[in-house]
């Protein structure tokens, strides 16, 4: 499984959200919320948008489905009913946060 190095978990900040490449066309939202580090696939459910934080959601660039930040749950908009942000792993070591992913199978299917 590919892995890629976010920096030190010290520089993230409560609220703050980055984009990170993946592979061409796939890229993760990694963010701090409570004080947890949180990751998921940068693909809103409605139509593959980026998402950003906003407050305690997820929120797509471009129409605005909402997604629960701790859980990736569609809360509202446009994304379909009972969809959600897929998680992507994070792990700590020494300090340092790191991001490991895997494409699906059918990387379409995102």
């Amino acid at each position: 499984m590919p892995r890629i190095a976010l920096g030190l978990r010290s520089e993230w900040r409560e609220g703050e959200g980055r984009s990170v490449t993946l592979a061409p066309a796939f890229s993760a939202y990694v963010f701090c919320y409570k004080g947890q580090m949180r990751a998921f696939m940068n693909r809103c459910t409605h139509m593959g948008a980026p998402v950003e934080l906003v407050g305690d959601r997820c929120v797509c660039t471009q129409h605005h489905a909402e997604f629960s930040a701790e859980t990736g749950e569609r809360l509202e908009g446009e994304a379909p009913e009972g969809s959600s942000l897929t998680p992507l792993t994070l792990q700590e070591e020494d300090g340092n946060l790191v991001l490991v992913w895997s494409l699906p199978r059918d990387p379409f299917a995102l």
